[in-house]
């Protein structure tokens, strides 16, 4: 299921650009059962679970949650730049949140506990790095125009 809010927020091929881009994650990256776009609000752009019901309210409290305490942590250690990723791995799943501009890229993956148990966080980090390249571009263009 691909589905995109903010629409008075995002133009419309915007919105479709940003689908695109999700189901491409699906389409490249193994074991993916959900990818959403988060705004500094808490409120989702995009997602796409691949034709799977998943309650998203849960995942994107958390999702949220996670990377606004890396922020917190970051600035109560004055660190110089906010840390662009973070990674939870539990026995089946495996969560990753990346910075996409102001946004954050919540990717989830789900796999037999020994694949995840060999889940690399500079693996994932590498895999989606020209995700986010692309994913960046859309939402600085859209800002642009």
């Amino acid at each position: 299921m691909i589905c995109c809010g903010e629409i008075d927020a995002l133009a419309p091929e915007t919105l479709s650009i940003l689908q695109e881009q999700t189901r491409a994650i699906f389409e490249t990256l193994p074991d993916v059962i959900l990818c959403v776009i988060i705004n500094p609000a808490g409120e989702v752009v995009a997602h796409d679970s691949n034709g799977a019901i998943i309650p998203l309210h849960p995942l994107v409290s958390n999702i949220s949650l996670m990377k606004r305490a890396l922020l917190d942590f970051g600035a109560s250690i004055n660190a110089a730049a906010p840390c662009p990723a973070v990674h939870a791995k539990g026995e089946t799943q495996a969560i990753s949140c990346f910075t996409v501009g102001p946004n954050v890229l919540g990717v989830v993956s789900e796999a037999h506990p020994t694949t995840i148990e060999w889940y690399s966080p500079s693996a994932a980090e590498s895999a989606i790095q020209p995700f986010l390249q692309a994913l960046t571009q859309t939402f600085t263009s859209s800002v642009t125009e």
